[in-house]
C-alpha cells in the first residue's frame, strides 16, 4: 500500500509525483520571507503579490494585475500541491518573468534567462 505522503499529480508533461508530507506548514507561509528577500536583493518594477491555491494545467504562472486595493502589481500564483522544494523552484521561475516582463524575446527569453540565473544565485546565496 502506497505511503498517505505520497500524492499522485497528472501533468500535460506526464505523470509525475511529489513529496507532499501531512499536516506540513502553509506553503505560502514559507514562501513569503523568500519572495521578501528576492524583492530586496533584486526589486521587480513593480510589487509582487503571492498567492498560493490550487492549479488545473500548472505549477505556477506570473501575471500583471491591476486592482483597486493594490493598483498596478505582479501577480505570482503557485500550485498548492508543491512541496517546499517545489514551491521555491516555482517562485524562482515566475519571479524572473516578473523581472524580465518587459524585455522583448517571448515568455523564456534570452532576457528571462537571465533573470531566472540571477534568482537562482540569490537562492542560493552567491550573490
Amino acid at each position: 500500500m502506497r505511503d498517505k505522503s505520497w500524492t499522485a499529480v497528472s501533468r500535460r508533461a506526464g505523470y509525475m509525483e511529489i513529496y507532499r508530507p501531512e499536516g506540513g506548514p502553509d506553503l505560502r507561509a514559507t514562501l513569503l520571507p523568500v519572495l521578501r528577500g528576492l524583492e530586496e536583493g533584486l526589486p521587480a518594477r513593480l510589487p509582487v503579490r503571492l498567492v498560493v491555491r490550487r492549479l488545473r494545467d500548472c505549477w505556477g504562472f506570473c501575471d500583471l494585475r491591476r486592482t483597486r486595493r493594490d493598483g498596478p502589481h505582479f501577480l505570482v500564483c503557485i500550485d498548492d500541491r508543491s512541496c517546499e522544494a517545489m514551491g521555491r523552484h516555482t517562485l524562482a521561475h515566475e519571479y524572473a518573468h516578473a523581472l524580465a516582463w518587459d524585455e522583448p524575446g517571448g515568455t523564456h527569453s534570452d532576457a528571462w534567462g537571465r533573470a531566472y540565473a540571477a534568482v537562482y544565485r540569490a537562492l542560493e546565496g552567491e550573490e
